[in-house]
């Protein structure tokens, strides 16, 4: 895990808010901050949710929006939204 937490690091270094939303190739949805905003729920799902069994919201999601870690994540206010520190039992991993 570590590996790719660094990985995506490396690719989002020095990028400002409007890059990192930038979508890969139209039609896709898909962009850094999408990839960054999709691991950090993820990893809380896991860590929180199932390691831990924690009642946590999930993150960027809800009825009727099931791609929001993708779809919303579209400029600046959107860049840290809600993934801070999600995952700090696992930095060691």
């Amino acid at each position: 895990m570590r590996r790719q937490r660094e990985t995506l690091e490396a690719k989002c270094a020095g990028l400002g808010p409007e890059q990192l939303a930038e979508r890969a190739v139209e039609p896709s949805t898909i962009s850094l901050l999408g990839l960054v905003r999709h691991m950090a729920r993820v990893e809380r799902g896991w860590f929180r949710q199932c390691v831990e069994g924690e009642d946590v919201a999930t993150l960027f999601r809800g009825p009727g929006n099931m791609d929001g870690e993708w779809g919303e994540a579209v400029g600046p206010s959107s860049t840290t939204a809600g993934g801070s520190g999600t995952c700090a039992p696992c930095s060691g991993t």
